[in-house]
């Protein structure tokens, strides 16, 4: 079973990996905005674009729910539930959205 500093270890991990991601996305995103600067795009240009908008918007929203899920674990002992079976201690999130606080 894991400890809660494991938890925290992974949940870190998930939020670090996903800034770098939001990071490498936002370079690919801007060098196809330099990349139309000069001149007029074509549709497939248009196309590449909107292609890099939507993995930047993927890749925020992967952050956004990592930055939660290690929030709610830090400030509410808030396990995930793909983390829950491997814990000793803490609150499962179905758990938690229920009212029904499990203990350890």
């Amino acid at each position: 079973m894991a400890s809660r500093e494991e938890i925290e270890r992974i949940l870190r991990t998930e939020l670090d990996r996903a800034v770098l991601c939001v990071h490498d996305v936002r370079i690919q995103y801007r060098k196809i905005l330099d990349e139309l600067a000069h001149g007029s795009p074509s549709s497939k240009d248009i196309d590449r674009l909107e292609e890099a908008a939507e993995i930047e918007l993927a890749a925020r929203s992967a952050m956004w729910t990592a930055l939660v899920r290690f929030s709610d674990f830090l400030k509410k002992g808030t396990i995930p539930d793909n983390l829950q079976e491997n814990c000793e201690t803490g609150h499962s999130a179905t758990s938690r959205k229920r009212g029904l606080a499990s203990h350890g």
